[in-house]
């Protein structure tokens, strides 16, 4: 093949041509389409890489004429798709180097592990990479080419080699020292696969889900989402830039009523690929701990424990804050806000008052921060003898981010909660854990493996546990008398025709549709009996055949 040739190829393409606004936006992509290393610093904030981005002193040298595109890789699941579609499509990409920080107790964050096994491994015939099997290729990559691929592209992991700032010395040297070998096979374009789900007509508004568990919960909130959610973008994308497709809902409440993080309930939900030890790691370090790990562009932990703010002087509660010597009477201030919290409950259980904040407009509004915090705020309320906590997402990726995002709130909620018991000597357990999300979305790259979830664990379960109350229904000549019972007994009686009885309760009865169709087969058995003139008996009926 003529070289000159194929680099105009691959710049017409407008290469990468998969998340290339991302890319760019996030990393550094340079323009030459003959560079043939890309570089991966895994979890590793930008800002300490590239100089482009506020890294000071040692930084990766990002105009180098070799560097093709540097960047993080996050996802075990769904970041490796889209780098071999990229490599795909450009020959002249024969050196991956990675380094940086990973997050390998958390099995969906070990972008590292499916990076290095794929790299050495390859991907068996069920398309599974070879060694971490959890994590497979897109059914739209063939897997002869992906191993050809594997093979190819040659891997230098500098993971192990020092410190961060040794890593990227050692990333510079090799820009200059990696032998040049230029392109030996030519540009395959691939295909990522097409979800098969089209979105049905939704009149718009909040849409609430509930369930016992964390799994459960995520369950429905998936199945809402891709059903439901409308096409939208991340961010608006440059002119001739696809941009990052999702689908999107706005303000989804997920409810969990009894998950304990101490003992999660994993082995029902294996989907969620978490562990025992990456939910305990999380709590510890991401949500309880003010210093947060140093690889993170944020922590919650950081934001609620470490937050900081400015006071005056007249404020006795922080005298004995720094004080800014330009601005005459004012402090600045260290809050920990779950100390605060927990302070505020033990001498009123009720208050309204108690709000925990992550966002702080200098910051993450006037400066514009391209990381800002996505949980917003935490909203402890005492009710029914339990500690309940709303938390508010401003944006969430709920496919990938939120099973942890809850696990990490429910292990707040249940550190508040003792908090609180302890110094009023009295049992307050945690109560519900409520996670609202203004912008909930599934990004583009999970589609597919969002509905494969679906399809496989995703079922309908006949169980009216409504805590609304149940209804026993009984025929009386030619009507149908109602008991209405809740967990005290009986809490209401009325009689009428099915037809009557089926508007009542619509109007007033449970908010569960599948206990709603429940309701509606009786009365329809019911309606059916009487105009026959046979027998109605609720849960027999030869209509059940």
């Amino acid at each position: 093949m003529k070289m000159k040739d194929l680099a105009e190829r691959v710049r017409e393409l407008r290469w990468p041509v998969v998340m290339g606004a991302r890319l760019r936006t996030e990393g550094v992509v340079r323009d030459d389409p003959t560079a043939d290393i890309g570089v991966v610093y895994f979890w590793t904030q930008a800002g300490k890489i590239l100089a482009s981005h506020g890294a000071e002193g040692n930084a990766l040298k990002e105009t180098h004429p070799r560097l093709s595109v540097a960047s993080n890789l996050y996802s075990a699941r769904s970041g490796l798709n889209p780098m071999i579609v990229n490599m795909a499509a450009n020959p002249y990409i024969r050196h991956i180097v990675c380094f940086g920080t990973e997050l390998k107790k958390d099995p969906k964050s070990n972008s590292g592990k499916s990076l290095r096994k794929y790299f050495h491994n390859g991907v068996d015939d069920e398309r599974r990479i070879i060694g971490n099997e959890e994590f497979g290729i897109d059914g739209g990559i063939p897997v002869e080419f992906a191993n050809m691929l594997s093979m190819d592209v040659t891997l230098h992991d500098l993971s192990e080699r020092g410190s961060l700032s040794e890593q990227i010395a050692r990333a510079n040297q090799l820009l200059d020292d990696i032998p040049h070998e230029g392109p030996s096979r030519d540009i395959t374009m691939l295909e990522l696969s097409k979800p098969k789900s089209s979105i049905m007509p939704f009149e718009g508004g909040s849409i609430v889900v509930k369930g016992d568990t964390v799994g459960a919960t995520w369950l429905q909130v998936v199945d809402q989402i891709m059903r439901y959610g409308g096409l939208s973008l991340m961010e608006e994308a440059p002119k001739g830039e696809e941009g990052r497709k999702v689908r999107e809902l706005n303000s989804l409440v997920a409810i969990i009523l009894e998950e304990d993080p101490d003992s999660p309930k994993l082995e029902r939900y294996p989907f969620l690929n978490l562990n025992e030890e990456a939910i305990r790691e999380y709590i510890a370090t991401q949500i309880l701990s003010s210093n947060p790990p140093p690889e993170m562009k944020y922590a919650y932990g950081g934001k609620m424990r470490a937050y900081k703010s400015l006071v005056t002087e007249e404020s006795t509660r922080w005298k004995d804050g720094e004080k800014i010597m330009e601005v005459e009477g004012v402090r600045r201030v260290v809050i920990d806000q779950v100390q605060e919290a927990i302070d505020v409950l033990v001498r009123d259980l009720y208050s309204k008052n108690v709000v925990i904040s992550t966002w702080n407009p200098a910051l993450e509004l006037t400066a514009k921060r391209d990381s800002s915090p996505c949980a917003v705020t935490v909203h402890p309320l005492y009710k029914d003898g339990r500690l309940n906590i709303n938390v508010t997402f401003r944006s969430h990726d709920m496919y990938e981010g939120w099973p942890m995002n809850a696990f990490g709130f429910l292990g707040l909620q249940k550190f508040m909660a003792e908090g609180v018991s302890k110094v009023r000597g009295e049992k307050i357990p945690p109560g519900m854990l409520t996670l609202t999300s203004e912008s909930a979305q599934i990004y583009e790259k999970n589609w597919v493996d969002a509905e494969r979830v679906l399809e496989g664990h995703h079922k309908f379960y006949p169980c009216f546990d409504d805590p609304r109350g149940h209804y026993i229904f009984a025929q009386e000549g030619d009507i149908v008398r109602v008991e209405h019972h809740a967990l005290e007994g009986k809490i209401d009686e009325f009689s009428g025709t099915p037809r009557k009885l089926r508007d009542r309760i619509a109007l007033h009865g449970p908010n569960d549709p599948a206990h709603m169709a429940y309701i509606g087969w009786e009365l329809a058995k019911a309606d059916h009996a009487i105009r026959r003139g046979e027998r109605y008996v609720q849960d027999k009926d030869e209509m059940d055949k």
